[in-house]
């Protein structure tokens, strides 16, 4: 494509983002912009889908919602731009300068490649983030799940409410970075310097620490199962105690619960988890209908299969949980977070409810679901006929033969 056409394309986009006739929405897919000159323009919703965007200027351009699947941006300056919710699966930012960009809620997750011909097989491709200087930048709310990070400077970058899990960020510079409440299951960091980090509520289980700098990090309420100090650098940092002897008590209340359902209320007692810490639990299987979750922690439990039958969890910390197949007919979760959670084949459908004398009440309501936040979650398979999901967050979430039928979804944010 010639520099008169790429403008021309620009210049259309923006006549479509103003919605006045005659433009069309940008769709540079597979052209070579290499050194590009797209500085400080406004290209939100455009199309760039494998381009090639290598050593091109891109200083303060806006990419909100842009499409940049499998994009390569190498050695380019993405510097102070908008790549708030972008789609950036699969691309390629290794030694690209993102200083202070705003990537809230961007997905970097591994992308698949097409490709065409008789004995192509297609390829997985990790995004790589190696190299590159994340300077202030702000990542809160993304998605970088198995990407590679491996010695990038993001010193003071913002990674709150992150999915980082499996991430490698080996020898990178972490300093004064903000981590809390951030999924970093499995992720390697080590060698890297992490001063001052704000790790507080921040899900390190079976994260690598070898040889990490930790001094002055602030660990509060984190969750540290399989995670060995033993080489960290630690100061005066308090390493959190792993918890495990909550687990037990818990695991009393939820077996109690069991038997309280097992004997129509006559032995044992209705489980009341509000406000507990639940991550070392595993509820796969349980029944555990009527339980109180409200405002429980189950980041990254297991509920795979569970009965959660009229269950309150309200405000629970559902991210990264594993819900498959469970049955939540009737329950509430309005207000939970569930980013990341995988829901494939769950039942949040009306629930039949019966009076003491065996008859059925008509007109059960299903899953509760208003204001629950459900970015990046599995939806897949899973029955929401009649749920409320009343300004609900599903942006980025997968729906494959999801079913809505009859369900409230007024004010429901989806990703077009």
């Amino acid at each position: 494509m010639k520099p008169k056409d790429v403008i021309a394309a620009v210049k259309s986009h923006g006549i479509w983002l103003e919605q006045k006739g005659g433009g069309n929405r940008a769709d540079l897919s597979l052209q070579d912009l290499q050194k590009a000159q797209l500085s400080q323009l406004n290209l939100s919703k455009a199309k760039f889908t494998g381009a090639n965007l290598s050593r091109a200027n891109l200083k303060g351009t806006n990419f909100e919602e842009a499409d940049l699947y499998g994009a390569d941006f190498f050695a380019a300056t993405l510097a102070g731009a908008n790549l708030s919710s972008a789609d950036l699966r699969g691309s390629r930012l290794r030694s690209t300068d993102l200083t202070r960009a705003n990537m809230e809620g961007s997905d970097l997750r591994e992308g698949t490649l097409i490709k065409v011909g008789a004995g192509h097989a297609d390829e997985i491709v990790t995004s790589d983030l190696s190299l590159c200087s994340l300077d202030d930048a702000n990542l809160s709310n993304a998605n970088l799940k198995g990407a590679q990070m491996n010695r990038c400077s993001a010193v003071g970058a913002v990674f709150q409410d992150a999915m980082l899990d499996g991430v490698k960020l080996r020898g990178a510079n972490l300093q004064g970075a903000n981590l809390s409440g951030a999924s970093l299951g499995g992720a390697d960091f080590s060698g890297s310097t992490m001063t001052g980090c704000d790790l507080s509520r921040a899900n390190l289980k079976g994260a690598v620490l070898t040889d990490v700098n930790l001094e002055g990090a602030d660990l509060e309420q984190a969750f540290v199962a399989d995670v060995s100090f033993a080489t960290a650098t630690l100061g005066d940092t308090e390493v959190p105690e792993p918890g495990e002897h909550h687990s037990a008590k818990y695991d009393k209340a939820a077996e109690a619960h069991i038997l309280w359902i097992e004997s129509n209320g006559k032995q044992g007692c209705r489980a009341d988890f509000m406000g507990a810490d639940l991550r070392y639990l595993d509820f796969a299987g349980r029944n555990m209908s009527g339980a109180n979750f409200k405002g429980a922690n189950l980041s990254g439990v297991s509920l795979a299969g569970a009965q959660l039958t009229l269950a309150d969890l309200s405000g629970a910390d559902l991210s990264n949980a594993v819900l498959a197949e469970s049955d939540l007919r009737g329950a509430n979760l309005a207000g939970a977070s569930m980013m990341y959670a995988d829901m494939s084949s769950a039942v949040l459908s009306p629930i039949e409810i019966r009076t003491k004398k065996g008859t059925t009440v008509a007109g059960g309501k299903g899953a509760n679901l208003s204001e629950c936040d459900l970015r990046f979650a599995n939806l897949d398979g899973a029955n929401f006929s009649g749920a409320i999901l009343t300004k609900a967050d599903m942006r980025s979430a997968t729906r494959e033969k999801t079913v809505f039928a009859g369900a409230a979804l007024n004010g429901v944010l989806v990703t077009k």
